[in-house]
């Protein structure tokens, strides 16, 4: 093995072991209730998963995003979790793999940005530096930690892929048949990246400012080169402008005024690139907060005044293509067209991903030249005692920040105690206690939630929830009626508006509201199962028994349509069948303590009083703090142990 070979595996080996001991702790995380659950754990895409279902996704949006490469990666991560753990087809897969698999497409994002950063420095070790801040930056958390943010992840890999072997084909010295062979790996890599997210639109534009750097081939030639990627990206932007419209957002920005938001978004990312604490989910910088910020103004002009000098004063020509690289990336979400997330926040961290490539080889650079200038004295010491200080620095800033991301709970209160506070901040947090059976902790973040912004839908549904919850149906409906006032064809909002009504009595009219979520869209198993609830109380068991034949045909292991199902049958005497739909509960779940007590009941009517004791004891065991499940249990006993005859 010759040096060159020996130096790259050492390299990998350094880039790896400092990705792992700075987001390690990110495997055992949870799921977070910030878009995974709609991306994942709820996709009915992946429950049950059928070639039918993926090819879905291929031919039309879901949730209005066309993303079909990442929902690929996201099947085949539910299948080989449901694999390794020995799950049935209709499982939540486990969150650990998912969090194995962002970290390994990190690792070769950071071994890509490695290859791109040697190519303009001559010392080996100043390019690993530069691909250190690119691995280790606490920016880098939250595309890294957060499982539905894997899009971002993929598509800044393979776009960085293409980059890498795009450069390779501008480097003429190869055969005629590699060169051909570079050009169509680097397009496919392209294609692949803008089906992972729109955002790999920014491709060919940093391919031409790498490849325009020190022109190794003539411009019309990288011109006609990377035309057919403009065309890519091109047609992928348009489609993205119909899948998302841009009636989704709700901060529209005056023309004027882009500018100044995009100016000010820089220096934002600037700062933080700078300065990376207090680092957060969600920022709340939304266009209407930039521009009542007395300071964006003057941000934004020092931006203005940066980019000014770097394109015209000489002494810093040189750095014109790290902030190239720094920029391009962040075009499309630095304000100058509307998205959807400025409904939230005009920045995000996860926005910086591909973005780090423009600080990385301005550090690489830097220890270049100084080494360069100085190569007696600096020699390799200059470059290995910088990338020691960046760790010292970096380390324990990205390993706090993973911490954050151990679940819903602690990432949103991290987020508000921060002093960025946001509707949907506070939103998101108000879920994550309510989902921990908190909703009387919950309520005053969804108050507050609503409070900064009344025209946030899903902040209205879920204060409507937690008052709900609560015993407070009255107040709670206010809020699930403006809920639809804002968006009558949210199909959420009438599920939710029918439980609030079933939970006033009004039964009647909550089979209206479930009826008419279930007209927006057929395939939700929740409205057919509360359906039938509300028909039952009505005194319609045929309704209701259709209704939940409907909820357990869509989502088969559907624990509450299967048990009111069996319910049901149980009171018609129908007992073998009862125990067939509680049994299909159990295979999925087994720790669910109300299919044991209820299998209980069918194994005592069916006289079977052993049966039924092991049942109310595995119900017990599982939530010891039931007092029916106890009652059950001593009723099953006795049963089962009849006493003797009296003592002569």
């Amino acid at each position: 093995m010759n040096a060159r070979a020996k130096r790259s595996i050492t390299e990998t080996i350094v880039i790896a072991a400092v990705i792992v001991v700075g987001f390690c702790r990110i495997v055992a995380h949870d799921w977070i209730n910030f878009d995974d659950t709609i991306h994942v754990t709820e996709n009915p895409s992946f429950f049950p998963m059928s070639w039918q279902g993926l090819a879905g996704l291929w031919v039309r949006p879901y949730c209005k995003l066309y993303v079909p490469a990442s929902y690929m990666l996201f099947a085949a991560e539910c299948a080989a979790s449901r694999w390794l753990h020995g799950d049935g087809p209709m499982a939540v897969p486990r969150p650990g793999l998912f969090h194995a698999v962002s970290l390994a497409i990190h690792v070769a994002a950071s071994l890509l940005v490695l290859r791109i950063l040697r190519r303009f420095t001559t010392h080996p070790w100043a390019a690993v530096v530069g691909g250190l801040v690119f691995a280790l930056h606490p920016l880098q958390v939250e595309s890294v930690a957060w499982i539905a943010e894997q899009r971002g992840l993929l598509a800044a890999v393979f776009s960085l892929l293409a980059i890498d072997q795009f450069l390779e084909w501008t480097e003429r010295d190869q055969g005629r048949s590699r060169l051909r062979a570079s050009y169509v790996l680097a397009t496919g890599a392209l294609v692949v990246a803008l089906l992972a997210k729109p955002s790999a639109v920014v491709t060919p534009l940093l391919a031409f400012a790498l490849a325009s750097h020190g022109r190794k081939i003539p411009w019309p030639a990288l011109v006609r080169a990377l035309a057919p990627w403009a065309v890519l990206a091109v047609a992928a932007a348009v489609c993205t402008r119909f899948v998302q419209p841009a009636d989704l957002t709700r901060a529209h920005v005056p023309l004027l005024a882009r500018p100044l938001i995009a100016g000010d978004a820089i220096a934002f990312y600037a700062g933080k690139l700078l300065v990376p604490v207090n680092l957060c989910v969600v920022y709340g910088r939304t266009p209407q907060a930039t521009l009542t910020d007395p300071y964006a103004p003057v941000a934004a002009g020092l931006v203005a005044i940066a980019c000014a000098g770097a394109a015209f004063w000489p002494h810093v020509y040189g750095w014109r293509l790290p902030l190239a690289l720094f920029v391009i990336p962040l075009l499309p979400v630095l304000g100058f067209t509307d998205f959807a997330y400025q409904n939230n926040s005009t920045v995000a961290d996860r926005y910086m991903y591909l973005a780090m490539l423009g600080p990385a080889l301005a550090v690489a650079i830097a220890i270049d030249r100084l080494r360069r200038a100085d190569a007696a004295r600096v020699g390799w010491g200059l470059p290995l005692a910088v990338g020691l200080a960046g760790a010292v620095f970096y380390l324990p800033l990205t390993w706090r920040q993973t911490g954050l991301w151990r679940d819903s709970l602690t990432l949103f209160t991290r987020a508000i105690e921060s002093g960025h506070e946001s509707s949907a901040a506070l939103n998101n947090l108000g879920v994550a206690l309510t989902d921990s059976d908190r909703p009387g902790d919950a309520l005053p973040h969804l108050l507050r939630a609503v409070e900064l912004d009344a025209s946030d839908v899903d902040a209205q549904i879920n204060l409507g929830i937690a008052l709900t919850d609560l015993g407070r149906p009255n107040d709670a409906l206010p809020h699930l009626l403006r809920a639809i006032e804002l968006d009558p064809a949210d199909a959420d909002v009438w599920f939710n508006l029918g439980n609030t009504y079933a939970a006033e009595g009004a039964y009647a009219t909550a089979c209206k509201a479930f009826e008419r979520s279930l007209e927006l869209d057929g395939k939700r198993h929740k409205s057919w199962n509360n359906l039938g609830l509300a028909r039952l109380f009505q005194g319609d068991t045929a309704g209701a028994e259709g209704a939940w034949r409907r909820s357990i045909d869509i989502r088969p292991h559907f624990s509450d349509a299967q048990l009111n199902l069996a319910k049901l049958l149980l009171s018609r005497g129908e007992l073998a069948v009862a125990a067939d739909h509680v049994q299909t509960v159990l295979e999925r779940d087994r720790t669910h303590a109300d299919a044991y007590n209820l299998l209980g009941v069918i194994h005592t009517e069916a006289g079977r009083p052993l049966d039924a004791e092991r049942c109310f004891e595995a119900a017990v065991e599982l939530e010891p703090q039931r007092e029916d499940f106890r009652t059950n249990l001593d009723r099953a006993r006795k049963a089962a142990r009849p006493a003797g005859p009296p003592s002569p």
